[in-house]
C-alpha cells in the first residue's frame, strides 16, 4: 500500500519537475521583476524540497514496515523449522521402535 503511494508521488514530483522550466533572470528586467522572478522561483524550490522529503519519510516508513515483517517472518520460520526438527526427531524414534520390535 505505502509502495503504491509512494510511486504516485514519486511520478508526480517527477512530471511536476519536467513541468517547471526555469526561466532566467533578464539582467534587463527591473529590480523589483527580477526579485519577484527570484522569489518565484525560491517558492518552488521550497516546495520540491517539501515533496523530497515526504518521499524519504514515505520510504523510512516502508523500511521500517519491511523490517517488521522480516522480524515477524524470521520468528514464524524458526518456530517452523523447531518443529519440523521435533518431528524428524520423533519419527527416527518411532522407526527405531519398530525396528527393534
Amino acid at each position: 500500500m505505502a509502495g503504491a503511494e509512494l510511486l504516485k508521488s514519486a511520478i508526480k514530483g517527477f512530471s511536476d519537475w519536467q513541468k517547471r522550466r526555469a526561466e532566467p533572470v533578464d539582467p534587463q528586467a527591473s529590480p523589483q521583476s527580477q526579485i519577484s522572478t527570484v522569489a518565484g522561483r525560491l517558492e518552488t524550490l521550497e516546495r520540491a524540497e517539501i515533496a523530497q522529503a515526504e518521499l524519504v519519510r514515505n520510504m523510512a516508513e516502508q523500511i521500517n514496515a519491511l523490517s517488521v515483517s522480516h522480524a515477524e517472518l524470521s520468528r514464524k520460520l524458526s518456530l517452523a523449522l523447531a518443529a519440523a526438527g521435533v518431528a524428524i526427531l520423533l519419527s527416527v524414534v518411532a522407526i527405531g521402535v519398530n525396528l527393534l520390535r
